[in-house]
C-alpha cells in the first residue's frame, strides 16, 4: 500500500487519526461564542470575560476557558491588560455577517453527520430521520435555515460560473438561456453579462427568487436582458428557452425525479434547443475527495446522489435527452451537453420505469 505519510508506531497512527476526526474544544468553542454572540458584543471594542459572560449570560470562568480557546487558535485576540478583542476571522461570527449560517450548520446539519451510519446501513438520508420531513419541506418552513444555504450556495455559485465561462463558448450564443433551479442566478448574471445577445430566465421557488433580487450583478443588468419566474420544475418549466441550464440538480434527487425534471424541459424545448448539465461526476475525480464528500452529503441531507457519466447519460436518455458531449472544468465539476430526441420525457419513461434494480 503506498501513501505519502510514514506511521511509524501505533501511538503516531492515533496521532494521525486524532487529528483527522478533528479538535472538538475548537470546534464547539466556536458554536458557543456564536451562540451567545460573542463577537456582536466585541462589535464596539475589546472586552472582558465577566462583562462578556454578564451580557451573554454565562458562567464567567467557563466562558474564559472557551475565549482563550479561540485565542491560542487566532479566532479571537487577547489584549496585554485580559481584554478580548475580535480580528478578521471571528468578525464574521457576528449576526449580521456570517453567524446564522454557522450556527445552522452546527444546530441542523451536524446531527445529521452524527447519524450517518444510519445512511450507511439503510441507505435512507439522516436528515429525515432526525427531522421527521423532507430538506425542502424544512426549509420551506425554516427559511433562517433556507437563506443560510443559499448563502452557501451562491458563494459556490461565484467560482463554478468563472469556470463554466471558461470551459464552455457563450460567446457565439444569441437567445434565451433558463436557469433551472437557478438560486439567486450567479452563473445566469455572468453567462449574460459577457454576452449581450443573450438574455435569461432564472427559475426557482418563490421564496429563491425572492432572494434574487438582492443579487447585485443580476440586478444591475438591462431589465431587457432577464426575468425572474417562480415555479416548480416537477410541474413545467418556462419554454422555448435556447439553453437550459440545470446545476447541481442531480445530487438532489432520486433517478425518477430527475427524469421528470428534465422531461419537462424537454417538453419546453425546441428541437434545436440544448441542456447544459453542471455537475460532478464520480468517474472523473478518483484522487480528489470532494466528489465522494459530496457524494456522502447527498445521501445524508436527501434521496439524491452524485453520479457517474454513464448514469446521467441514461437519465438524460429516458428523459428524451442525447449527449453530444462532456467537457471539464477547471474545478470539480463537468459540463454535459445534451440536445432533444424526437420522443420527450414522459413517453420513454413510461417503457423505463427503473433506471437501475
Amino acid at each position: 500500500m503506498s501513501s505519502n505519510r510514514i506511521v511509524n508506531t501505533e501511538s503516531s497512527a492515533l496521532e494521525f487519526l486524532k487529528s483527522r476526526i478533528g479538535d472538538f474544544a475548537v470546534q464547539w468553542s466556536i458554536y458557543v461564542a456564536t451562540k451567545l454572540k460573542i463577537a456582536d458584543l466585541l462589535h464596539d471594542g475589546p472586552r472582558g470575560a465577566d462583562f462578556l459572560a454578564e451580557n451573554a449570560n454565562a458562567n464567567p470562568r467557563i466562558l474564559f476557558d472557551v475565549l482563550r480557546t479561540l485565542v491560542a487558535h487566532e479566532i479571537l485576540e487577547e489584549t496585554e491588560d485580559g481584554l478580548f478583542s475580535l480580528n478578521e476571522i471571528s468578525s464574521a461570527l457576528q449576526t449580521e455577517k456570517f453567524g446564522r449560517i454557522i450556527l445552522s450548520w452546527f444546530e441542523v446539519d451536524l446531527p445529521c453527520w452524527s447519524k450517518i451510519l444510519y445512511t450507511v446501513t439503510t441507505g435512507g438520508p439522516a436528515f429525515n430521520l432526525i427531522y421527521d420531513e423532507d430538506y425542502y419541506d424544512y426549509c420551506s418552513r425554516h427559511p433562517t435555515y433556507d437563506e443560510a444555504n443559499d448563502y452557501f450556495l451562491s458563494e459556490w455559485a461565484e467560482k463554478t460560473a468563472n469556470n463554466v465561462l471558461n470551459a464552455y463558448d457563450f460567446t457565439s450564443i444569441s437567445g434565451t438561456i433558463v436557469d433551472i433551479g437557478g438560486n439567486r442566478g450567479t452563473l445566469l448574471s455572468k453567462i449574460v453579462e459577457s454576452n449581450p445577445k443573450l438574455n435569461g430566465i432564472l427559475f426557482d421557488r418563490a421564496e429563491v427568487i425572492q432572494r434574487a433580487k438582492s443579487n447585485q450583478t443580476l440586478t444591475s443588468l438591462p431589465m431587457s436582458q432577464y426575468q425572474l419566474v417562480s415555479g416548480d420544475f416537477f410541474v413545467s418549466v418556462p419554454a422555448s428557452g435556447d439553453i437550459y441550464i440545470a446545476k447541481w440538480l442531480t445530487p438532489d434527487w432520486d433517478d425518477e425525479e430527475l427524469v421528470k425534471i428534465f422531461g419537462n424541459c424537454r417538453v419546453a424545448m425546441r428541437n434545436d434547443a440544448k441542456l447544459l448539465v453542471i455537475d460532478i461526476l464520480m468517474n472523473t475525480l478518483r484522487k480528489d475527495p470532494t466528489p465522494m464528500i459530496m457524494d456522502l452529503t447527498a445521501r445524508i441531507f436527501g434521496r439524491g446522489q452524485e453520479r457517474t457519466e454513464e448514469e446521467v447519460r441514461q437519465i438524460l436518455t429516458v428523459a428524451g435527452f442525447e449527449v453530444t458531449r462532456v467537457i471539464p472544468t477547471e474545478g470539480p465539476f463537468s459540463i454535459i451537453e445534451a440536445t432533444p430526441r424526437e420522443r420527450v420525457g414522459l413517453k420513454i419513461m413510461k417503457e423505463t420505469p427503473h433506471l437501475r434494480p
